[in-house]
């Protein structure tokens, strides 16, 4: 977090106000995070952003009232925390508005490793055909409600009821740009895993589509094991994963 210190005149008389801002991306709040999609998209104007990012909601006809200098300076300011082409290795998002579905994960914590497969597969289908149904089945795999598994779920109930809700199509912006971030951590946490050439924030494809090919592999011949590869967390199957690949492609031809 950084702090910021400025004055603001009202009536006259000087003001001082002190605010910690975020430092870097992973410093967003929730609300933070959601308010720069929203500008980004045009749904906020600039004043609305800069109260929020600087929790200034209380001086908001000052804010309104500010020059224009000010105000790019404020938004300048931004820069540092607002760059949706870095990393981030949580969900800023932790429940879906409207709903009793959470994602409160940090570097994917608590996802299991079939989970991820099934949840990157749809991410992936809708980039390439842009079909809401797979939208709603990538978000559907990732926000559960409190103490489901992902083994319980029935995901096709689930992404039907998703389909009626009326959750603003924001809120799915900004968990698609939060998975690209997730992404491009994961490839640099795991770089024979994940590939790092991304456009537009989003993986190889080619790597992407392979997932039952490497859940093949990781098995093996463990059969009578299949079902504790798949409800290994995530994390832990691409660390044993990475490593696989790292040394067979170190391995002397």
């Amino acid at each position: 977090m950084k702090e910021i210190k400025f004055v603001i005149r009202f009536l006259g008389i000087p003001i001082k106000i002190v605010r910690e801002i975020p430092g870097t991306m992973a410093d967003l709040t929730e609300k933070q995070y959601l308010s720069l999609v929203r500008y980004m998209n045009g749904q906020i104007r600039e004043g609305r952003l800069i109260a929020i990012m600087y929790n200034l909601s209380v001086f908001m006809s000052l804010v309104i009232s500010l020059k224009k200098f000010w105000t790019y300076k404020l938004i300048e300011c931004m820069e540092t925390f607002s760059d949706f082409s870095k990393s981030a290795d949580r969900f800023f998002i932790t429940r879906l508005p409207g709903t009793d579905l959470f994602c409160d994960s940090l570097k994917f914590k608590g996802i299991s490793f079939m989970q991820f497969m099934f949840a990157d597969t749809m991410y992936t289908q809708y980039l390439k055909s842009e079909n809401e149904q797979h939208l709603y089945s990538f978000i559907a795999a990732l926000y559960l409600k409190k103490n489901e598994a992902f083994t319980d779920l029935n995901i096709e109930t689930r992404t039907a009821s998703l389909e009626k809700i009326k959750i603003d199509n924001v809120v799915y912006e900004a968990v698609l740009l939060n998975y690209m971030m997730q992404k491009k951590w994961l490839s640099e946490a795991y770089p024979y895993m994940f590939s790092s050439n991304e456009e537009n924030g989003s993986s190889s494809p080619k790597r992407q589509q392979k997932w039952l090919d490497i859940f093949d592999a990781f098995v093996g011949e463990q059969i009578p094991d299949t079902e504790f590869y798949k409800n290994m967390p995530c994390m832990d199957a691409f660390r044993i994963i990475n490593r696989r690949m790292k040394d067979y492609l170190n391995e002397p031809k």
